[in-house]
């Protein structure tokens, strides 16, 4: 169903290993190694990791899949994409609403921890797991009609090439009318946090058992403009429903001084200041002229 044919451009054929779940391209183009062995040495602790900086990468972690949740809900979307799954917590997520998907990621490490966590699980629906790049998607056009790509972005090689490919693989695999829900980091979160002690100091949280499989360096961690992003989208013919912003007071405050979270939220919210987030991340819907926009989560607004 979901594989490139005649009607979705080149084909790029997937096939089902031997004994293995997963599905991988016969012919794809290489991602960037770097980025797929980080995370191929990090899968079997990723979530134990980002969650223990719980005000920062754990944080931001939680607000994304608050929000795919909330969409997810409102839209009720019968072909679901999620595109960078990792070890599948999106994924799972949206299962237990008994909306099936596919997850797909460079990393095949990543993949069979969503596998195992999905063993024995009794959720209504089923997850099929693809290795693959966002940048070359082995999925026919206007598969999905939802399509959710968090902490992504920011880690392919290069800039705006690889960004403008993956918009364009999103944009061809999403169905008009169909919504895609985008997360990235904020350039201008940057210069808050030169402001002494802003950040947590890793060296305190990390564990050693972390490190057992030396894991390379995570070379590609880029922040952007929102406006570049939003452009970028726009010429792919996606338009902006609903902007979120995520931490605004630097991680490092909010730890010491956990009240500075209520002021946090209201920030969030505040033109102007909201463009000093850590993170935005835009609910934006494909453009179909036949149809009129489709339904928004109640109480929210773009």
């Amino acid at each position: 169903m979901f594989t490139r044919g005649r009607s979705g451009g080149p084909r790029s054929a997937t096939t089902e290993l031997a004994g293995d779940p997963i599905r991988s391209p016969v012919e794809r183009r290489s991602p960037g190694r770097a980025v797929a062995e980080h995370f191929d040495a990090v899968s079997g602790v990723y979530y134990e990791m980002v969650d223990a900086y719980r005000t920062d990468l754990g944080y931001y972690h939680a607000r994304e899949l608050e929000e795919a949740e909330r969409w997810a809900r409102a839209l009720q979307p019968a072909r679901i994409l999620d595109a960078g799954s990792g070890p599948g917590r999106h994924t799972r997520r949206v299962l237990i609403l008994g909306l099936e998907t596919v997850s797909v990621d460079v990393s095949r490490n990543m993949l069979r921890e969503l596998v195992g966590e999905r063993a024995g699980s009794d959720a209504p629906a089923t997850a099929r797991p693809v290795q693959g790049d966002i940048r070359s998607l082995p999925f026919r056009s206007t598969a999905f009609d939802f399509i959710v790509c968090m902490e992504v972005i920011e880690h392919l090689p290069s800039f705006p090439g690889d960004v403008q490919r993956a918009a364009l693989e999103l944009t061809r695999s999403l169905r008009p009318g169909g919504h895609l829900i985008l997360e990235f980091p904020l350039r201008l979160h940057s210069l808050l946090r030169r402001f002494p002690r802003s950040t947590v100091d890793w060296n305190r949280i990390k564990k050693r058992e972390w490190y057992r499989s030396s894991p390379p360096p995570l070379r590609y961690q880029r922040r952007f403009s929102l406006a570049r992003v939003e452009r970028i989208a726009r010429r792919r013919g996606l338009r902006v429903k609903e902007r979120m912003f995520v931490r605004i007071i630097p991680s490092g405050y909010v730890d010491r001084f956990p009240q500075l979270q209520r002021l946090d939220r209201i920030l969030e919210k505040v033109p102007l200041i909201r463009l000093f987030a850590r993170e935005a991340i835009l609910v934006l819907q494909k453009e179909d002229p036949t149809a009129e926009h489709g339904p928004h989560p109640e109480g929210e607004g773009p």
